[in-house]
């Protein structure tokens, strides 16, 4: 049987229960098939599912001319859109490469322009990349706009230091699975920000493979926005055995952790991050490591939206008492992921759902 048809057959069963958990929008079959095995197996697969978990599949898309805005960081992100490599340098006729750039940066701009509260930062323009690359630019706009006020919301702040924050955990949780690695790490003098544009960019301004980058979107969009510091932790736990047997400083450590060995990023690899993250999710890490992130931050927000069923259900009071339309779409195709933003209403009692849950 050749190595393709072999392919198809091996995951046939998995393709089944996907088309049937989004024929029934099944999101808990669906999110549990994105973040287990192969995730959802092809693109074709996720340019359907990709919607539904992040809940604007119903939308219908029409290409509307917007009139010109030149947002402030509109210089840098033709800069580095200019300068990408990922998913348009295989691209052959200089034609398709100079459409693929500008729909790249008329993704990452309209993200930016549909809330000026939202900073860009260098790594969007590769998660926008990824995003064009499965759901095409029409879809590609509206995915953006949701992980940048959700998943990617600390990182698009006025400033990166809820996200370097969260980096500094990252050697205590390398320490409950190996606190002989964990010491290791820490007596190199090496800080944690080799794996920056890991956690800023999801891996995929390091990882060239697209249906790699791909099947890390399938447990990314699925999960505690918190989930790529897992990943990353499981990456330097991979290379344990070369990092012991090196010289304990910081140049030594510093030059084999900052360049990323994109195979390492293995299915199996991506189920011990998930794994990693049941025996330690980001309530008990902060235990751990004696560290506490701000409670207004992505993870955070994520656990006590999801813990409290009266957030899930201010979407419909929310129409009420006048919040802008797309404070009620994020809110309401949040819902639908599994990730819920405060809602006005919910930012009343929001400080009584963190007591009860740090209290």
């Amino acid at each position: 049987m050749p190595p393709k048809q072999w392919k198809q057959t091996r995951h046939a069963a998995r393709i089944e229960r996907i088309n049937e958990a989004l024929a029934r929008r099944d999101l808990d079959t669906l999110r549990a098939l994105a973040t287990s095995g192969v995730g959802l197996v092809n693109n074709g697969l996720r340019r359907l599912a990709w919607p539904v978990l992040l809940g604007f599949a119903e939308k219908q898309f029409t290409r509307t001319e917007k009139p010109a805005m030149v947002h402030r960081d509109a210089h840098q992100v033709q800069l580095d859109v200019n300068r990408s490599q990922n998913y348009c340098s295989s691209v052959t006729r200089r034609s398709v490469w100079r459409e693929k750039r500008r729909q790249l940066s008329e993704v990452a701009l309209h993200t930016l322009q549909e809330d000026a509260s939202l900073h860009y930062y260098q790594g969007f323009h590769d998660v926008c990349a990824v995003l064009i690359h499965v759901l095409g630019d029409a879809a590609a706009k509206e995915a953006a706009v949701m992980l940048a006020h959700c998943h990617l919301r600390d990182a698009m702040s006025a400033t990166l230091d809820p996200v370097m924050r969260q980096l500094d955990l990252l050697y205590s949780l390398v320490g409950v699975r190996d606190r002989a690695l964990a010491d290791f790490l820490i007596a190199s003098d090496t800080p944690p920000y080799f794996a920056l544009s890991w956690v800023l960019a999801w891996f995929s301004h390091d990882v060239p493979d697209p249906a790699r980058a791909a099947r890390l979107f399938d447990l990314f969009l699925c999960s505690n926005p918190i989930m790529p510091l897992y990943v990353a932790a499981c990456v330097v736990l991979a290379q344990r055995d070369a990092l012991l047997a090196g010289e304990c400083e910081f140049t030594k450590v510093h030059h084999r952790l900052i360049k990323l060995q994109s195979e390492l990023i293995t299915d199996e690899l991506l189920q011990s991050a998930v794994k990693l993250y049941q025996e330690c999710p980001v309530l008990k890490l902060q235990s751990v490591a004696g560290q506490e992130l701000d409670p207004t931050s992505a993870p955070l927000r994520f656990v006590a939206d999801l813990q409290s069923e009266h957030v899930l259900q201010t979407s419909t009071k929310d129409r009420r008492i006048g919040i802008s339309s797309l404070q009620q779409r994020l809110l309401i195709s949040a819902a639908a992921a599994g990730v819920v933003l405060l809602s006005a209403a919910a930012a009343r009692f929001y400080p009584v759902v963190i007591q009860q849950l740090y209290g």
